[in-house]
């Protein structure tokens, strides 16, 4: 109450100005209202004009829309002249030729007219006679055409089946000498193919073994067989790293000398070889991927292989789960 009561000369400061606005408002009442004095009676003159304007707003109108008719006025009139002076000029024709109708009428003969639209019907019967004949002709000649050009084509295309059973003919006997010459010659092909793959297998063997006192031989049965120190073993005679070495060496030798692919894979091919034949094998077939194959894969326990390698796809077992890295 003690802040309310000292705000008290502010607000009757305020009151005052509130005041002083009121009193000013209502002088500029008074003098407004003053103003409006001289139009008191201004609904009642604007009730009048709207009188006014309404009794002459559908002349107002009919003249809106006859305004662009009148202004088209003086082009209609040369329009109308244009019409009038070539109707003069139609009715001068419409005389003439009624006068050349009179001559011509004078001049008519019916029974002229009769005899020539019998006339006209005889020949039309008699062109429409011939037409069918002509069209039945004309059918007639395009079939024996057709024939002609089938037979034609026929005879083009029985010259050229002789020529082609000759030329088979003469292909025939060829193959079939072909054929007796390579029958001859297969086993003695076999012989040279198991040489050269036995030498191949024989120089990687050498390699993979640091042995070069061994020969290999693939013999023609396709089996394995080793001459070292003038003894002669068969492959279940072969140690286990001898038979891995040798068999790694043909099938290398193989891939070298008679496959056409260019993917070779090798699954565990260093088992029953020491760290020095594993590291051998490896520079044997880093050569062999060197000869044009595009991609060897090896799938190995062992890390031999990872120096010659261009990826390396690592499965790691871990707590019972396989686990992929790839470098």
């Amino acid at each position: 109450l003690s802040l309310q009561a000292n705000r008290r000369p502010e607000i009757e400061e305020q009151l005052g100005s509130e005041r002083q606005g009121v009193t000013d408002l209502e002088t500029t009442l008074t003098q407004i209202e003053a103003a409006l004095v001289p139009f008191a009676d201004l609904d009642q003159q604007v009730e009048t004009l709207r009188a006014i304007l309404g009794q002459h707003e559908p002349d107002y109108r009919s003249y809106l829309e006859n305004a662009n008719t009148a202004a088209e006025l003086p082009a209609r009139q040369e329009v109308m002249k244009t019409l009038a002076a070539e109707q003069r000029e139609l009715k001068q024709e419409l005389e003439q030729t009624r006068a050349r109708q009179e001559e011509v009428a004078a001049a008519f003969d019916p029974e002229a007219l009769q005899a020539a639209v019998r006339q006209e019907t005889e020949l039309k019967t008699e062109q429409a006679n011939r037409t069918g004949k002509r069209d039945t002709l004309q059918r007639q000649v395009a079939g024996i055409e057709t024939e002609v050009e089938d037979l034609k084509a026929a005879e083009a295309g029985l010259a050229a089946e002789r020529q082609r059973l000759t030329q088979f003919q003469a292909l025939l006997a060829h193959a079939q000498f072909l054929r007796d010459i390579i029958r001859q010659a297969g086993p003695y092909v076999i012989r040279r193919l198991v040489q050269q793959v036995s030498l191949q297998a024989t120089h990687l063997f050498s390699a993979i073994m640091a042995d070069h006192t061994a020969r290999l031989q693939w013999t023609q049965e396709y089996g394995i067989v080793m001459e070292k120190d003038g003894r002669t073993r068969d492959f279940e005679q072969l140690s286990g790293g001898e038979q891995m070495a040798a068999a790694l060496a043909v099938r290398l030798a193989l891939l070298r000398e008679l496959s056409a692919v260019d993917i070779a894979f090798f699954d565990e091919p260093t088992s029953n070889l020491d760290d020095t034949r594993r590291d051998n094998l490896a520079e044997q077939i880093l050569t062999v991927r060197e000869r044009g194959f595009s991609q060897i894969f090896v799938i190995s326990h062992d890390d031999t292989f990872e120096r010659v390698t261009d990826h390396v796809v690592r499965v790691i077992k871990e707590d019972n789960e396989s686990r992929v890295e790839v470098e």
